[in-house]
This record gives structure tokens, C-alpha cells and sequence, in this order.
């Protein structure tokens, strides 16, 4: 009869540990929700490195934004290519909208303004 219960327990815990381990993998793997798009031509590169680029990024993490490209080389495909683009992911458009709105992020804007020409916009991660 111990044997049983032995078996029964070490079945259990087994399932267990596979049900946690599969969340696990399942959460590594989320996809956004939405990215927020920034084309940049940087037209004041001291005041835009000082007081913008090396701040912004902290006004997004609160609402789960993380950069996917930041100042990496842009190679024209098609039509002229921005100096700079920035590519950050949300769960949601929602999240990226409130960080837009947020009073931390709007206080970087003048700046931003001041030293760049900035084209922006948030896309949809899903696929119709």
C-alpha cells in the first residue's frame, strides 16, 4: 500500500513541476503587443544625448516598454533614411498611448523638439 502512495506522490509533484516549468516557457515567450516607431534626425546631438536620450528610457519602463532598436545603424531600402530610429515594444498600444501621455515623458518633449525633427508612431504587433 506504500508503494501506491509513493507512486501517487511522485506522480503528482511530477505534473506539478511540468505545469510550472511549461508557465515558465510560455511566459519567456510573450509577444507584444505593440511597437512604438521613432524616425530621428538629431539636430542638436549635445542637448539630445545630455537631456533626452539618456532619460526617456525611464519614463517608459513603468508602463513595460523595452527598447528593441535604439541608434543603431539605419540602411535605406527605399526613399531616405532617418539618422536614428528608435523601436520600442508594449503589451499593449494602450500601454504605449499612456506612456505618451504620461507627465515624465512630457516633460522630455520641448527638449526632444529642440534638438531633433522627430516622426513617431505606434503599430499594432498583431498579424490580420
Amino acid at each position: 500500500m506504500k508503494t501506491h502512495y509513493t507512486l501517487a506522490i511522485g506522480l503528482f509533484a511530477g505534473a506539478v513541476i511540468g505545469a510550472l516549468a511549461i508557465g515558465g516557457l510560455q511566459a519567456q515567450n510573450k509577444q507584444p503587443g505593440a511597437y512604438f516607431v521613432a524616425e530621428i534626425n538629431v539636430t542638436n546631438q549635445d542637448v539630445y544625448m545630455k537631456d533626452y536620450a539618456s532619460k526617456v528610457g525611464a519614463t517608459f519602463q513603468p508602463f513595460g516598454g523595452q527598447y528593441l532598436s535604439r541608434g543603431a545603424k539605419v540602411v535605406a531600402t527605399d526613399g531616405e533614411a532617418p539618422q536614428r530610429v528608435v523601436i520600442i515594444a508594449f503589451d499593449s498600444a494602450q500601454k504605449a498611448a499612456d506612456w505618451r501621455k504620461s507627465a515624465a515623458y512630457q516633460a522630455l518633449v520641448p527638449i526632444r523638439d529642440k534638438s531633433s525633427k522627430v516622426r513617431s508612431y505606434a503599430v499594432d504587433a498583431k498579424v490580420n
